[in-house]
């Protein structure tokens, strides 16, 4: 297999001798599911300056995101594989050659390890790899892949203050090397869904997978339903472990009254009719769909996870409960049901602090401000030597 020289990627530092044409930037990511560590790669490529920057989707799997991210102007290339493995290592390397990026981000568990990997191989000069999980839940041989791969980094981002603690603490990086980037939400884009009186609906959102814990949000309605009859919960998602939640639906006789929607493209008319959202997840680094129902002004409830405390301060922009209570969860969703003064308060103030401390322009702006620090530091080392960039974004 041979090898790309660095110097076949163009790559120069900014300001007076910048380079005219814009440098080219590879997104690689996992899946192209409209799910949050996707929303946010669409916000950040949306809003990235084209006359600096020409971007490139490369993605293991398809979703319904890929005509979202095309409809931006920008090419996608799907690698077909059934699961990541050598073959895409592979293929992804086949591509970056043929791309030949200065800049290589990638976006989620198997996109860090595989895409990184391949930018490796490819000699990419500036490497940023994206992991949008909580940190603690990483076992230990991905701990040990992180360390492996960070011996080639020069900057990593966290995406939540607990994340980045997580990473200095295991002594994977350290300062000066780490960096906190939080995600960004438009809070304007949303409208507010406060109303006089509750209808009785809660909602989640998620992909149904183990980690989100769809079935604590059901077993908190079953609590909500016994003392509000008329509630409903609906859910927005879709996943693996769907037919488990249906036949869960089904065995507490709840058919009439929980609703599945699948993938929601249009996630602000879905949160405009909740009364109140529930975040059921165990672990958490800084959940995109939390945001957005506090961008919206809902009253949440959520386990009290490290990534949730960093959005609800509890009493104050929301209520957090024990982790793994489901009759808590359910309890503190009645009070919001019952106390409509009290959700009103609560979430307004979710809405005004979404949107001070998480717009969309700082995070972009952070973003292009590490891509062209690499950039300048890249044009200064020697050839031999490779930059990379690992950013530790948790979902």
């Amino acid at each position: 297999m041979g090898m790309t020289s660095a110097t076949d990627f163009r790559l120069e530092p900014t300001g007076m001798n910048a380079p005219k044409l814009p440098v080219r930037i590879a997104h690689i990511i996992t899946s192209l599911e409209l799910a949050g560590s996707e929303q946010q790669d669409f916000l950040l490529l949306e809003r990235l300056d084209r006359t600096r920057f020409a971007p490139h989707v490369i993605a293991f799997f398809p979703g319904g995101m890929e005509e979202r991210f095309r409809s931006l102007g920008i090419a996608v290339d799907i690698i077909q594989c059934h699961k990541v493995r050598l073959s895409a290592l592979l293929e992804c390397w086949r591509k970056l050659r043929e791309i030949r990026p200065a800049i290589v981000h990638t976006i989620g568990q198997s996109a860090n390890v595989w895409g990184r990997s391949a930018a490796a191989l490819a000699r990419v000069p500036i490497i940023i790899a994206s992991e949008r999980n909580s940190a603690e839940i990483k076992g230990g041989l991905r701990l040990a892949i992180d360390r492996l791969l960070a011996r080639l980094t020069t900057a990593v981002i966290a995406n939540s203050n607990h994340s980045a603690a997580f990473f200095s603490q295991r002594g994977i990086v350290r300062e000066p090397k780490l960096t906190t980037i939080r995600n960004g939400i438009d809070a304007s884009a949303f409208r507010p869904a406060l109303r006089a009186s509750a209808t009785g609906v809660i909602g989640t959102v998620g992909e149904m997978r183990k980690t989100k814990y769809h079935r604590d949000a059901l077993h908190a309605y079953q609590r909500v339903a016994a003392r509000i009859p008329h509630a409903r919960l609906e859910i927005a998602g879709d996943g693996a472990l769907r037919g488990e939640l249906e036949a869960d639906i089904r065995r507490l006789g709840f058919e009439e009254n929980v609703v599945l929607h699948g993938w929601v493209r249009q996630i602000n008319d879905f949160l405009g009719r909740l009364d109140v959202y529930v975040h059921p997840a165990h672990h958490e680094g800084l959940p995109n769909a939390l945001m957005e129902a506090m961008a919206c002004g809902l009253s949440c409830v959520a386990y009290d996870t490290p990534g949730c405390a960093e959005l609800i301060r509890d009493g104050q922009t929301g209520l957090l409960v024990p982790i793994g209570e489901c009759e808590a969860m359910g309890d503190a969703v009645v009070s919001l049901l019952l106390d409509r003064a009290l959700a009103a308060r609560l979430g307004k103030a979710a809405r005004e602090f979404i949107g001070q401390h998480f717009s969309v322009d700082r995070m972009v702006s952070q973003h292009v401000s590490l891509y062209e620090r690499a950039m300048t530091e890249a044009a200064m080392t020697p050839p031999r030597r490779k930059v990379a960039v690992l950013d530790c974004a948790g979902h």
